[in-house]
């Protein structure tokens, strides 16, 4: 680089710097102006051909894609003389495929007809058109099934399914216990 070139020299003085010079980077861009309006210039929205509904659009979208999932299904009931639709998850009966959450969709990491599947709380699913293959509801617990079904599970039930999971629990703690190596002497 050449003195000449170096327009931040210090003993170059600022006349020397106006930015008219070829390859100066201040020819490259005018400067801008911060404002876009005045601030007593009123503000009026004009829609044009890209602005739209994109809440709507999006819920659509959604919705499309839930459509596709093989899982999903929408149903409406009546419960307490109003009708509500309800969205729903299925999974699979086949002996190991992934349980899923019949509320959001997600997968659990617990295969259906292992010792895992009781650690949720599983329902037969008998409402909307029957599927031969599509037929298990998991949740968390009975509360989260009251929640989304709309529908109680009596006490004795719950209490059941909380026995059930707890040896389930045990059972699968005992196992991670026996696969863990022992205790190894470094010597």
């Amino acid at each position: 680089m050449f003195y000449e070139d170096d327009h931040f020299h210090p003993n170059n003085s600022d006349n020397e710097m106006e930015g008219n010079e070829v390859g100066s980077y201040m020819l490259l861009s005018p400067p801008v102006e911060r404002h876009m309006y005045e601030l007593n210039e009123e503000y009026t929205y004009e829609p044009n051909e890209y602005s739209g509904n994109t809440t709507g659009t999006n819920r659509k979208n959604l919705d499309e894609y839930k459509m596709i999932d093989k899982g999903f299904r929408k149903t409406t009931i009546i419960n307490n003389g109003q009708r509500l639709d309800i969205e729903y998850y299925l999974t699979s009966n086949t002996p190991g495929s992934l349980a899923r959450d019949g509320m959001t969709g997600g997968r659990f990491d617990v295969r259906v007809g292992s010792n895992d599947e009781h650690l949720l709380f599983k329902v037969g699913c008998a409402i909307g058109t029957p599927d031969n293959d599509l037929t298990l509801l998991f949740y968390n617990s009975p509360e989260d099934y009251e929640k989304h079904m709309f529908h109680p599970v009596s006490p004795e039930h719950k209490e059941a399914w909380r026995n059930k999971r707890a040896i389930a629990m045990k059972l699968r703690d005992e196992k991670r216990a026996a696969a863990r190596p022992g205790f190894v002497t470094v010597r």
